[in-house]
């Protein structure tokens, strides 16, 4: 159920069968709306809401526009009434569920693209310079100075001084 408001509220598990739609309940999720007037229009809360809401049904359920259907498309019941009076209205709905679907794929492949860009980063620095420090350079290097600092000067204390080291390749 979508309220006015925009909330939802879940009666029955996505697992178990709800007795809405007749011939279609073993193979459907009913929405019930809230709407403010006789004609069975939502307000625009509960309208993005819906939109929202059967988008992500779409995308767990790997489910298309097409198959989103109306109370109407099963037993004929003038049900939702503002959405079978305004076909051109349902198919926008249904334009504007497709669009978000698609949008929230792209954010989600976008993140995903991200975060392969930074595994293989990571693996392209682990594979260039071992644990040890040790260069795979595609040239030979003559020097290496490793400068590590730490706070303060006093040599009593090695462990937090300034380390110079120079190391020669034969």
């Amino acid at each position: 159920v979508i309220g006015l408001e925009g909330q939802i509220v879940q009666c029955i598990p996505l697992n178990e069968i709800a007795y809405a739609s007749n011939g279609r309940n073993y193979d459907t999720i009913s929405i019930e709306c809230c709407h403010p007037g006789k004609d069975g229009k939502f307000n625009n809360t509960t309208y993005q809401a819906l939109i929202e809401l059967v988008s992500y049904l779409c995308l767990k359920y790997d489910l298309t526009k097409e198959q989103v259907i109306r109370h109407y498309d099963v037993t004929g019941k003038l049900c939702p009434l503002y959405f079978v009076k305004h076909e051109d209205e349902w198919n926008q709905l249904k334009d504007k569920i497709e669009k978000f679907i698609n949008t929230r794929q792209f954010h989600m492949c976008m993140i995903l693209f991200i975060i392969l860009l930074i595994i293989l980063g990571t693996l392209a620095f682990s594979l260039r310079y071992s644990i040890h420090g040790e260069t795979k350079l595609p040239f030979e290097l003559s020097k290496i100075t490793v400068i590590s600092t730490v706070e303060g000067n006093n040599n009593e204390d090695t462990e937090n001084k300034w380390n110079l080291n120079t190391f020669q390749n034969n």
